[in-house]
């Protein structure tokens, strides 16, 4: 009876090394060591991509008016902004954001909005290795400028630019009463108009609720052009920042002033002040966005 020994990949291997100089071996483990580097460079290319082949698809996003057209003679109105996600020249999505003070007086002057995460699910959503994804922000003016996202959480997300806006920042520090009807506000990308909503809360918030819940149900629903936008009481004072909505139960979920402070306080303290997105780490809780590749090299030059 004979007897057929198939050998495995690792005698093969044993045998092959057994046969080689130590200058052979030593080139052999090397090229195994690269090619374990090259598969892993290429698995981080893929998360931060993703698939090249992913469909996209070919309808433009198409924006859908709420509530009514609002005053649009305030500071407070003219701190909003509209935020649109393209790639080329098609848009994806539009919300809407608020300005933020500028942070100390460094060159470059950079201007800074926060917005609802929900741009940075959609940014995220449309990526991959041969997009050309951008964020355009326009003012109350109609002026508009490319921006770029950068640090986000659970909630928001930060828009900067490299661009004098000429904008009024968003007074978060005011007292907030909320014993009479809110309004939600939200801008429209292409028409430039100031949209509005109004209505009582379900329920008067105390400081325990607040503590307990970032959250807020407000039953008076925006559209996604409203997310990221203000919602503010009577006196005009900001009690928090829409971050998203629940159609069928026509509620809009809005952050309040005091999760939304000191969010936006701890993301500050993490602000790079420079655009290389790979000097430093993250806590739990918080990330960046790359940029696209156009967008990347624009801003490493």
């Amino acid at each position: 009876m004979i007897f057929c020994f198939r050998p495995t990949e690792k005698s093969r291997r044993d045998y092959l090394m057994s046969t080689v100089t130590p200058r052979q071996r030593r080139m052999i483990e090397r090229m195994v060591q690269l090619n374990k580097t090259w598969d892993k460079l290429n698995e981080d290319y893929l998360e931060r991509f993703g698939c090249p082949d992913t469909p996209v698809s070919n309808r433009s996003f198409v924006e859908k008016p709420f509530g009514y057209a609002a005053s649009d003679d305030s500071l407070l109105t003219s701190s909003v902004v509209s935020l649109a996600l393209y790639d080329g020249d098609k848009m994806l999505f539009a919300c809407s954001g608020v300005a933020l003070g500028r942070k100390g007086r460094a060159y470059p002057v950079v201007s800074r909005f926060v917005t609802s995460k929900r741009l940075v699910t959609e940014f995220e959503k449309n990526r991959n290795r041969a997009d050309n994804l951008r964020i355009n922000v326009r003012l109350h003016d109609k002026e508009s400028f490319d921006g770029f996202l950068g640090l986000y959480d659970s909630h928001i997300a930060i828009v900067t630019s490299f661009w004098f806006a000429n904008v009024p920042p968003v007074d978060l520090h005011s007292h907030i009463g909320w014993q009479n009807d809110l309004v939600a506000y939200g801008r429209a990308f292409s028409s430039g108009i100031l949209m509005a909503t109004s209505n009582a809360p379900t329920q008067l918030l105390g400081a325990d609720h607040l503590i307990k819940h970032d959250l807020i149900p407000f039953p008076c629903p925006v559209t996604e052009a409203g997310l990221g936008g203000p919602v503010i009481n009577e006196a005009g004072d900001v009690v928090g920042l829409s971050i998203k909505v629940d159609v069928d139960e026509e509620t809009t979920y809005f952050l309040h002033r005091v999760a939304l402070l000191a969010r936006l306080e701890y993301l500050e303290k993490l602000m790079p002040n420079s655009t290389n997105f790979r000097e430093y780490t993250l806590p739990d809780g918080v990330n960046s966005i790359v940029p696209s590749e156009g967008l990347w090299h624009m801003l490493t030059i």
